[in-house]
């Protein structure tokens, strides 16, 4: 039956609904909902007169935030060093001034006003897609250590002391490409949960001895007292050698739970660092790690300094470590 032979049928019977028997509407509503393959509910609403009414759908919005935006928010975006759009956003303003200022972009007037109002949700959806592109393929090397799972606390919450520096999360990146047989380099890298400060150095290998020397080396270029290290639970960092060096020198020792990734923020939820539900990331160091480690040292396989297709890993670490510092937004 069409949609106007219901309509007909339902004005026909409608008055003699209203004015019957409750033994006649029930029979007048089966032979409706038979007739028309309607709910029995539904029925009854379209026999009292109440009918649907269809709702007018609005059309699509102009698009505000076009191409030459796009564009110029991924020169911006390039020049910060790929920062995520929390600390890219407040930092445009500035930016883009000085990325004028030095004719590395040229936008009218009107695509500048849309990068100084630009909020925080737009600058993320339009470098969203970008971003997917950008980082290849990644391997884990972290295999769980067994040892000192008893002596090394678990630590879920919050730094003892919040706005304290000295309390670094650590951990490593490994550059092996897309095969992990055989010996490669590492970068040892260390974010302050307090200030942000980071510390990287190149590592061949993640052998338990060389690890303990390479955070010696860290300590003592850090601007201020080490006072914890908060690692995964990888073998390269669960062990004695690491467990004595910081038991000699009084700096507490912790660890996050295994698989579990957000714990390797003892911070997060903590006033300094967003929620995992505000979309934040919810690992600092892992989220460092990802912006500025991962593309100075590339994901492609690097062996020892001293092959020619290989960039030096102390430079490339060294410029990874200063150049945040003085060209990206900080807190």
């Amino acid at each position: 039956m069409r949609v106007r032979d219901r309509h007909e049928l339902a004005a026909e019977l409608a008055a003699r609904y209203r004015s019957g028997s409750r033994r006649d509407r029930t029979a007048m509503l089966d032979a409706f909902c038979l007739a028309t393959g309607y709910h029995r509910k539904y029925a009854i609403a379209v026999l009292r007169g109440r009918w649907r009414v269809a709702v007018r759908r609005r059309g699509a919005r102009t698009r505000r935030y076009g191409p030459e935006f796009q564009r110029a928010l991924l020169v911006a975006w390039e020049a910060s060093g790929y920062v995520c759009s929390e600390r890219l956003q407040p930092f445009l303003p500035e930016l883009v001034s000085l990325l004028e200022q030095h004719q590395h972009l040229s936008v009218d007037d009107a695509t500048r006003d849309l990068l100084l109002q630009a909020s925080v949700s737009t600058v993320e959806r339009t470098l969203a897609p970008k971003r997917k592109g950008l980082v290849g393929r990644r391997m884990a090397q972290t295999k769980p250590g067994t040892l000192l799972r008893r002596q090394i606390p678990a630590l879920v919450g919050p730094w003892k002391a919040e706005d304290v520096p000295g309390y670094l999360e650590i951990d490593l990146v490994s550059h092996s490409g897309e095969y992990a047989a055989g010996t490669f380099l590492y970068t040892l890298s260390t974010v302050d949960l307090a200030t942000g400060w980071t510390e990287r150095i190149a590592l061949l290998g993640k052998g338990q001895t060389g690890v303990v020397a390479g955070l010696d080396r860290i300590r003592e270029q850090l601007p201020f007292r080490l006072r914890s290290l908060h690692p995964d639970t990888g073998s390269e960092f669960i062990n004695f050698h690491l467990f004595d060096y910081c038991k000699d020198r009084g700096i507490e020792f912790t660890r996050s739970r295994p698989y579990h990734k957000n714990d390797n923020c003892p911070r997060c939820g903590v006033r300094r660092i967003r929620p995992p539900s505000s979309g934040f990331p919810t690992t600092w160091g892992r989220a460092r790690r990802g912006r500025e480690v991962r593309r100075a040292g590339t994901l492609t396989r690097t062996v020892h300094p001293g092959l020619p297709e290989s960039p030096c890993p102390a430079q490339s670490m060294a410029v990874a470590t200063i150049q945040p510092r003085a060209t990206q937004p900080g807190r």
